[in-house]
């Protein structure tokens, strides 16, 4: 008699057993509607980046820029974009020499990058010190720069990043240097598969 009342005592669950099973079933059901709520009432989210120019969002078409002659589209590599307001003062020519630097930091993943450089004057003897540069000559449409970038006819140089399908999608100007482009471009190229 004495085996038989063991064999039912262990056919019992134990108070320590019910508890195991309760919290394996109600922990991830915790989990779920704990990050449900999170996510859609934006509590705890993120605010910052860690992207270093201004993100465009969202993004334009390349095409759109106001250009004499054929219009940029798509292209095989990403694009790095000085856009000059036609004088190409010293801060453009300092743009036109870290461009080229950033683009050869890049190592090998260079290939996947172009150089463009865009104004509404004539081409500066400096592009002929850094060869590589295509040369895109803009039409004087100041209001395409005011809607999409709200910058007023081109005051200061920006430099754009355009990804291999035609969106622009970051901006750099005056408070901006090679290695903030250089971090943010060796990012992108990391986790994009086009290009």
């Amino acid at each position: 008699m004495n085996n038989h009342n063991n064999i039912v005592a262990d056919d019992r669950q134990t108070p320590k057993g019910q508890w195991l099973v309760t919290i394996i079933l109600v922990v991830p059901l915790l989990v779920i509607t704990v990050s449900t709520w999170m996510y859609l009432s934006g509590k705890f989210n993120p605010v910052s980046t860690t992207n270093q120019g201004q993100l465009i969002l969202p993004p334009i078409s390349v095409s759109s820029i106001p250009v004499k002659g054929e219009r940029l589209g798509e292209s095989q590599r990403w694009r790095l974009i000085l856009v000059d307001n036609g004088d190409c003062a010293e801060r453009c020519q300092e743009w036109i020499y870290w461009l080229r630097q950033v683009h050869t930091a890049l190592g090998k993943r260079s290939e996947r990058v172009e150089r463009v450089f865009m104004t509404s004057g004539e081409a500066p003897t400096k592009l002929t010190d850094y060869p590589g540069y295509d040369f895109v000559e803009l039409t004087e449409d100041e209001n395409f720069w005011q809607q999409n970038f709200h910058r007023p006819a081109l005051k200061d140089n920006i430099i754009l990043v355009a990804d291999p399908l035609g969106n622009i999608m970051m901006l750099y100007d005056q408070n901006h240097g090679g290695k903030q482009i250089l971090k943010d471009v060796k990012k992108m190229l990391k986790v994009s598969n086009i290009g």
